[in-house]
């Protein structure tokens, strides 16, 4: 063995990179979140085979409801030495943010493969209507949507900030060639595909169930309630996404003519008439360990409560 070339590889990139996310995977294992390190997947936009560096799941599934919450941490680790990020002053506009999600009543085009599904079976355009009418019933009671009470906010950060800069204090990377900005559109792939591939399982689902429906579950009262029935447990499932990207970069936060380290920021990629298109946090690898504890402790805490302490969970992660 070459002592020299060892060396020269133990402090290069490649395995720094590879201890953080060695770091991240244990860190969310030994809260009791099932890890994968370098989940592959495949690019709904290109149909390419992609790696991201760590996917984190808490599966929640409530006894009386029955319905399944699973929640992920997708992260991107990277290592920038002699690099700093430098966050402008805190945005007060993006003070609220919502979870990025999917749960199959969500989706518009959902609702025109359901009725292209139902219309194979022959029913008379009255039919039709009255069983799409109680599936919109279904999915939005009374309220904005069915899932509502489950949709739980993110953990929050206290520094949130459409801009930022990527710097060495010599040269500063335009967004192309930023390595952060790189990571995001990642993760926002990843979240995407995952998004697009649990739709399409249901979707296959939802086929299977059809093929083998006869007209008069969908014409008498009595079998139509065993169609929700069997809709419900293919549908009652909602997936939660929350971005990350880790770095051995120095964060800090300008305001004014001041410059202050933090752990962590959110950042929040707003467009004309501040509309948020995407958003993901950037952690401190200083900090991670204990900004992990406090994201599983918090989604674990907050999912006990998301059907307003109706339901209790039989389970803690899986």
């Amino acid at each position: 063995m070459n002592p020299e070339l060892t060396e020269k590889l133990i402090k290069s990139d490649s395995i720094r990179s590879l201890q953080m996310e060695s770091l991240v995977a244990n860190s969310f294992s030994t809260n009791g979140w099932s890890t994968v390190k370098g989940c592959y997947y495949q690019d709904k936009k290109d149909n390419k085979v992609r790696e991201i560096d760590c996917v984190s799941t808490c599966v929640r599934q409530y006894e009386k409801s029955g319905f399944l919450l699973r929640i992920h941490i997708v992260i991107e680790c990277k290592t920038m030495k002699d690099y700093h990020i430098i966050v402008g002053g805190a945005d007060p506009k993006a003070d609220f943010f919502s979870t990025t999600y999917s749960w199959f009543g969500r989706f518009k085009d959902n609702k025109t493969f359901i009725v292209e599904l139902i219309d194979r079976k022959g029913l008379t355009d009255s039919t039709i209507n009255r069983v799409m009418t109680e599936m919109e019933e279904y999915f939005y009671p009374h309220e904005p949507k069915r899932i509502t009470d489950m949709n739980i906010n993110p953990y929050g950060c206290d520094v949130c900030s459409s801009c930022f800069r990527e710097t060495n204090s010599k040269i500063d990377k335009e967004l192309d060639n930023s390595v952060i900005w790189r990571a995001s559109q990642a993760l926002k792939s990843a979240i995407t595909s995952f998004q697009i591939g649990f739709n399409e399982n249901i979707k296959d689902d939802m086929r299977e169930y059809f093929s083998k429906l006869k007209r008069r579950n969908l014409i008498q009262d009595a079998e139509r309630k065993k169609f929700h029935a069997q809709i419900d447990l293919i549908t009652n499932c909602i997936d939660i996404y929350h971005p990350i990207i880790v770095t051995d970069a120095q964060i800090w936060m300008s305001n004014n003519d001041q410059l202050q380290r933090i752990n962590k920021f959110r950042f929040s990629e707003t467009g004309l008439m501040a509309s948020m298109k995407w958003w993901y946090d950037v952690v401190s690898s200083e900090y991670i360990s204990e900004y992990i504890s406090n994201i599983c402790e918090y989604y674990y805490s907050n999912s006990m409560i998301a059907e307003k302490n109706k339901k209790s969970p039989n389970k803690r992660c899986s």
